[in-house]
């Protein structure tokens, strides 16, 4: 089975279809994905993804969280430990 990640894209997910991984990725600017072996590779690099993110923004400044809708329902995560540090990103406008 082939399988896509989505780093850059309109919506960033772990695909199993490339029609899927497509339209999320064509025709937008600076797309990032990739063919990974696994659904659990990736995730993790999509964890990866999001973490090296959130170092740098964090770095760089802190935004208002007021009046935004979190849609978490289509995240993935290897494991629970980012869950909170990834809905800060969600909250911030990152994802």
């Amino acid at each position: 089975m082939t399988i896509y990640v989505v780093l850059e894209g309109r919506r960033r997910g772990v695909y199993y279809r490339w029609e899927d991984c497509f339209a999320q990725v064509n025709r937008f600017p600076d797309a990032l994905y990739f063919k990974v072996a696994s659904r659990a590779e990736g995730e993790c690099r999509l964890q990866e993804h999001v973490s090296r993110i959130l170092q740098t923004s964090s770095e760089a400044s802190t935004s208002s969280m007021t009046n935004l809708i979190v849609d978490q329902l289509h995240a993935t995560f290897c494991d629970d430990t980012n869950i909170n540090a990834i809905t800060v990103a969600l909250l911030i406008g990152l994802l």
